[in-house]
């Protein structure tokens, strides 16, 4: 069984899994320490690590005086500084309780590793280079390993190269404010972003967004021999899934030498689009789905979204492209029993404006704009064709980027004569939009978030956060609806948050109880700082906000089911069959050591059961995937 931290979708290929096994575990302790109390994880206070010449000149990419400046004034900044290039597998200690003997897995986790070289930033959190981060867990021996990497696309090997040869040449001016090999969704590269080092260039793919692990390529086990690992991705919104080995997080490549991506499919069917990062899997038949925005870089051509759907061991074997009413990016996407739902926002780029990132005169997300008379949307396509059915305008205008899940409950309504029956579907799909303050508008709130994902160690404001709400349809068979309602989840309890995570496991065709998201303490906050289980039918089994200890960060959540018969370790009365069964990881970034924490809590009362510390930090992150009964093996 697998469990995935997000809702949504993707696809892939069949290469062979040829890489060797030649890492060597390095001599870090995992004998217990003595445990600091379990809700916290205690780093020192008032450290001054970053006023210290000698930890900073340990650091791969030291920060500028300008970025050290707002690092020391607010030190949650410092988990975006860049990431240890040259992690190689180690045993993290265990600082605080054990493992739980049934969790025995791999967690893989991506992030935006870096999002500057030296004093060259980039435009955006999104355009920075992917960091996978591999932790697995054999509670049986109570060992876990820990392994990262930046991956090794095209574009990170070229810019890599391009420091190096600075370096050679001793231009030490540019090694501080290097040049770009490659331009980006919002960045563009050369050495000063000029047109004629951009045309015609599409943004590369920093594979950066989430992660996703299939079955091995010849076996549908995922504890497969080491010699036959399961599949790891890479996923990125604009571009192919990168595969890495999942011991070594070396590419794995085809014939022809390049990263593998999805063409083998059963009926020699090509996607005709880019692929989400987020994918959606049906836990009774396996199967992926996947959306993708069309490239059509013209006017005389529909802005338009491509879905697929994939067998369990990703072979695309169905497609459906579908017109949007304006350009613009589909982040996310849910699927119920009988639909695959999405919503349209109006956050978009003008038709003149394609024309001029493809000349190279702007960056693709320079051009998004917002327009409330464009209007907000939501898609409801058939998973049994892929096909749009229902295409609902929206009495307002929305802004988010996840989902929480879609649910839906066929109605048949008997009918007289030969008529027959009619079906009419109830959906609700429920989601984290971006909160909007008082005095201010969705609109102003979208391009304020963004404008923060801009320049994460600049930003003054008070972050942009979000919060659980729920919109409710009725779909008739004419592809006529009604919106029943929408609403706030859990309005009393549920702090405002992002990432949430479910029980994606527990009988998949009822509608989910529980949520947990990445939450923040308190309503004006830095950074999102903790855990929250939410409640979302009846409130009365939501948790506070956990939080980690003073100058502490959380990560993204992610579940994991107990295994049957385990659970042991949990001091619940509850029986082990319930939907928060089972365990959350979440890595917490500790600001004044600037190192992480991998920390996992029991999923029904986030009492913490063990702590792992990691030596260096993993820069926030995205999404991440988890497999079980799969550990990497390493010598």
């Amino acid at each position: 069984m697998r469990c995935i931290a997000t809702t949504i979708i993707i696809a892939l290929a069949f290469p062979n899994n040829n890489v060797p096994h030649n890492y060597h575990i390095s001599a870090f302790s995992a004998i217990p320490a003595q445990p600091p109390p379990p809700s916290s994880t205690s780093p020192k206070k008032d450290s001054t690590i970053w006023k210290d010449a000698s930890f900073l000149a340990k650091l791969s990419d030291p920060p500028p005086p300008s970025i050290l400046h707002q690092i020391q004034k607010n030190p949650y900044k410092g988990g975006f500084e860049p990431a240890n290039p040259n992690i190689t597998p180690y045993h993290p200690r265990i600082t605080y309780g054990s493992l739980p003997s049934d969790l025995i897995g791999t967690l893989a986790i991506n992030c935006a590793g870096r999002i500057r070289i030296g004093a060259r930033q980039y435009n955006h959190w999104f355009d920075g280079h992917g960091y996978v981060s591999v932790l697995g867990l054999d509670g049986k021996t109570n060992t876990a390993t820990f392994t990262a990497r930046y991956v090794p696309t095209k574009d990170y090997l070229a810019q890599e190269e391009l420091m190096k040869s600075l370096k050679e040449e001793e231009n030490g001016d540019a090694v501080k404010n290097p040049p770009l090999a490659s331009n980006r969704a919002w960045t563009l590269g050369g050495k000063n972003g000029h047109w004629y080092e951009n045309i015609f260039k599409l943004p590369a793919n920093p594979s950066n967004t989430a992660t996703l692990w299939l079955p091995p390529s010849s076996s549908s086990d995922p504890a497969a021999a080491t010699d036959n690992p399961p599949r790891l991705f890479a996923l990125c919104e604009g571009g192919p899934p990168f595969e890495l080995h999942p011991t070594t997080l070396e590419p794995i490549t085809s014939s022809n030498d390049k990263p593998t991506f999805p063409t083998n499919t059963l009926f020699g069917i090509l996607p005709t689009s880019f692929f989400s990062a987020h994918f959606s899997l049906d836990h009774q038949t396996g199967e992926v789905y996947n959306h993708g925005y069309c490239v059509r870089p013209t006017p005389l051509l529909s802005p338009a979204i491509n879905l697929m759907k994939y067998t369990s061991d990703g072979t695309l074997v169905q497609q459906c492209t579908t017109d949007l009413p304006y350009h613009t990016f589909i982040h996310d996407a849910a699927i119920s029993n009988n639909c695959f739902a999405y919503f349209v926002s109006p956050y978009y780029v003008p038709d003149e404006a394609e024309m001029s990132y493809m000349l190279g005169f702007s960056a693709m997300g320079d051009n998004f704009k917002w327009s409330d008379d464009k209007g907000a949307y939501i898609h409801v396509h058939s998973r049994q064709d892929l096909k749009c059915k229902w295409k609902i305008k929206l009495p307002n205008v929305v802004s988010l980027y996840h989902l929480v899940d879609a649910y839906d409950e066929e109605i048949i309504t008997e009918e007289g004569g030969s008529g027959g029956d009619t079906t009419t579907l109830s959906l609700k799909i429920r989601v984290v939009e971006h909160f909007v303050k008082d005095g201010e508008t969705t609109g102003s709130t979208r391009l304020k978030l963004e404008s923060q994902f801009a320049n994460h160690y600049n930003l003054q404001d008070e972050r942009v956060m979000a919060k659980l709400r729920e919109y409710s349809f009725l779909l008739y068979e004419d592809g006529t609806s009604i919106m029943e309602h929408v609403q706030d989840v859990a309005p009393n309890e549920a702090a405002l948050c992002e990432y949430p995570c479910t029980n994606l496991s527990y009988k998949p065709n009822t509608r989910r109880r529980f949520c947990w998201t990445n939450a923040t303490s308190k309503q004006c906050t830095d950074w999102i700082d903790g855990v929250q289980k939410v409640d979302m039918e009846c409130s009365v089994q939501s948790t506070k906000v956990k939080t980690f200890g003073e100058g502490t960060y959380a990560g993204p959540p992610v579940f994991v089911p107990c295994k049957e018969g385990g659970g042991e370790e949990r001091s619940s009365s509850q029986s082990k069959e319930e939907e928060d069964n089972g365990y959350i990881l979440s890595i917490v970034y500790k600001s004044e050591t600037h190192t992480s924490d991998v920390v996992i809590m029991d999923a029904e009362t986030l009492k913490t059961l063990c702590i792992l510390e990691l030596k260096d930090h993993v820069p926030y992150q995205f999404h991440g995937d988890f497999i079980s009964g799969y550990v990497p093996e390493y010598n």
